[in-house]
């Protein structure tokens, strides 16, 4: 028996009767430009090939990996990947705090030539407009743009590392995959559903209280640390930028009703006071909790309430100083002062639009021209 096979650049080195078969590894016989390739095959893909057919493969798609300077336990353009394989190698380079929101899409079955086959399986190379608008019917509204959103960003990536010649969201340059429109929420805590919410929540009584007295996300609170609690010289949690999801620097004042529950849930079972680094709203040993979806899905189902998100509850937050929390009048100042606000930058941004199309006008900037425009006393007057 040769002890290396003398086509398609592969071998092996051990003595087996039955190499092609055999359990110990395969190497590269390559040589281009006075160069050597005598590599561990199973080494460089992170797996053994089961036959020598399967091993010749390998091997030349670990070349052409080499010479193109690319990894080849990755992926490269000549394996036309799959749906799956393309979202799963995206998620590895830039993980998703939403741990099931790959397994979602690939699930997904459409109706293909041969049939209906989950989204996962389909090469990329055959997905088209067409495919991705059958997609978008098979999914909610919202859950449909945050799936599309992902697919979009998976092709770009795609496009980028060489992998995919084209996405199909756009054609050329005109964008043909739009996301529908979203209506914001409008659902609020009934009243007597925030009593029977609190009754049932057992565990996640505490942080329910303070997503109500603060507004922060659930991202937000679980990842809070108690180095980021503040009781001097006034209560306030400080959640730094890459913990927001607007990612900027906020503080937040702490209401009395959740100043008692952080100085309670500060002491371990011990008695002993949890470290800088422990999460306030974790175990009692401070660990972090990865998720409270079955927990919230439970205490909706306990309380007898529907349709209600936990981002909901940040309605009800904001008002976090003693003696407003029940008070109609505040409750109304507060809905007035964010409306207020939300005015007077609508109000600023038609003022910039005014004194550019005035400068236009005047000729102090021309479209498409750089620099600042001049001012005019009657448009700066008002």
């Amino acid at each position: 028996m040769p002890r290396k096979s003398t086509t398609d650049n592969v071998r092996k080195i051990c003595g087996c009767t039955q190499w092609k078969t055999c359990a110990h590894p395969w190497y590269l016989d390559f040589q281009r430009d006075n160069q050597r390739f005598r590599d561990n095959l199973d080494a460089l893909i992170g797996r053994h090939a089961p036959d020598f057919t399967a091993a010749k493969d390998e091997a030349r798609r670990a070349i052409v990996a080499k010479l193109e300077g690319r990894d080849p336990k990755g992926l490269i353009p000549s394996d036309d990947p799959t749906v799956a394989a393309v979202l799963t190698a995206y998620d590895k380079e830039r993980p998703r705090k939403d741990r099931w929101q790959v397994g979602r899409i690939t699930r997904t079955e459409l109706r293909s030539s041969t049939g209906l086959l989950p989204f996962g399986v389909w090469r990329m190379s055959t997905v088209t407009a067409d495919t991705l608008t059958q997609f978008r019917r098979q999914r909610p509204p919202v859950g449909g743009n945050r799936d599309l959103n992902l697919l979009r960003a998976a092709f770009n990536w795609g496009v980028l590392r060489g992998l995919l010649p084209r996405s199909p969201f756009r054609i050329g340059d005109v964008p043909v995959i739009r996301m529908l429109r979203e209506e914001a929420r409008t659902r609020r805590l009934q009243p007597g559903e925030e009593e029977r919410l609190l009754k049932a929540a057992g565990r996640l009584q505490d942080v329910i209280t303070a997503a109500i007295e603060t507004g922060c996300r659930r991202g937000e609170l679980l990842s809070l640390q108690w180095h980021q609690v503040r009781f001097t010289p006034r209560a306030e949690l400080f959640l730094p930028a890459v913990k927001t999801k607007t990612k900027r620097d906020r503080r937040v004042p702490v209401s009395s009703v959740l100043q008692a529950i952080l100085e309670r849930r500060q002491v371990d079972p011990a008695g002993e006071r949890l470290p800088p680094d422990a999460y306030v709203f974790g175990d009692e040993l401070g660990r972090q909790r990865a998720s409270m979806k079955t927990a919230w899905t439970s205490t909706l189902r306990r309380a007898q309430i529907t349709d209600l998100h936990f981002h909901d509850l940040a309605a009800r937050g904001g008002v976090a100083l003693d003696g407003c929390r029940d008070s109609p009048r505040d409750h109304s100042t507060l809905a007035r002062t964010r409306q207020h606000r939300a005015d007077v930058h609508v109000s600023r941004r038609q003022h910039r639009r005014r004194r550019s199309r005035y400068a236009v006008f005047r000729g102090a900037r021309r479209p498409g021209a750089g620099g600042e425009c001049n001012s005019h006393p009657a448009i700066d007057a008002n």
